[in-house]
């Protein structure tokens, strides 16, 4: 088994993977990066507060797409899918964006 990753670590990888590339469009061409990453894990484990400091640093908006927001708005399924799609439109042209669906 490997051991776990230190804070410095993971704060050196998001901001080489994920921050610099969202941030800046030059960097964006240039490195080899993914266009989109997972988080996941147990509760409390900081994946939102990860999001929030992303989001604040590159000045990029968050599509909350959790079922807690979600939930009891749309009266059918092609609603919701119609609004799924549109989230996902909408953070293709107004980049950078984070689309963030929590507690599933």
């Amino acid at each position: 088994m490997e051991p776990d990753p230190s804070y410095a670590q993971l704060r050196e990888v998001i901001i080489e993977s994920i921050a610099i590339p969202l941030g800046s469009s030059v960097a964006k061409l240039r490195l080899d990066k993914k266009s989109w990453f997972l988080f996941y894990g147990p509760t409390g484990t900081g994946k939102t507060l990860v999001i929030r400091a992303i989001q604040t640093e590159c000045n990029c908006i968050v599509i909350d797409l959790s079922p807690d927001n979600l939930e009891g708005k749309f009266a059918d399924k092609k609603e919701l899918k119609r609004i799924f799609w549109m989230s996902i439109i909408v953070a293709k042209n107004f980049q950078p964006s984070v689309v963030m669906v929590e507690d599933v």
